[in-house]
């Protein structure tokens, strides 16, 4: 086996030398800082974006509410416009049910006056 010394100062010796490394330093800096930037902006952009939202889900709940209103009113007029229907219907098989009556009564008028007139006739023959 070979052994290799090192020593210390070869060990540690640095590769960059300092004015890289400020600079790298500045950029580094420089970076987070522009990290930190977007990361605000981006938050804000999150909280507008919950923001919005939070509005667009109240607005759906308000236009559900507003559709369930105008379903119940489509279902009124709906009712109102059967029970309308049949109110007419029956409405009409009144009247045509009074022409009937009336026909019918006289027509008994008729007959009565004929039965009364077969009477006379009856009661003279005898």
């Amino acid at each position: 086996m070979i052994r290799t010394t090192i020593s210390i100062n070869q060990r540690f010796k640095p590769t960059i030398s300092l004015e890289v490394w400020k600079k790298k330093k500045v950029a580094v800096l420089e970076n987070l800082s522009n990290l930190k930037g977007n990361s605000t902006s981006l938050q804000d952009q999150l909280a507008a974006a919950k923001a919005s939202n939070n509005e667009t889900m109240k607005l759906k709940e308000a236009l559900e509410c507003e559709v369930k209103c105008l379903r119940l009113d489509i279902q009124v007029r709906d009712d109102r416009d059967h029970l309308l229907s049949r109110v007419q219907d029956l409405s009409a098989q009144v009247l045509k049910r009074k022409e009937l009556i009336e026909k019918s009564v006289a027509e008994l008028g008729n007959l009565e006056e004929k039965s009364n007139e077969l009477e006379v006739l009856f009661v003279d023959l005898f």
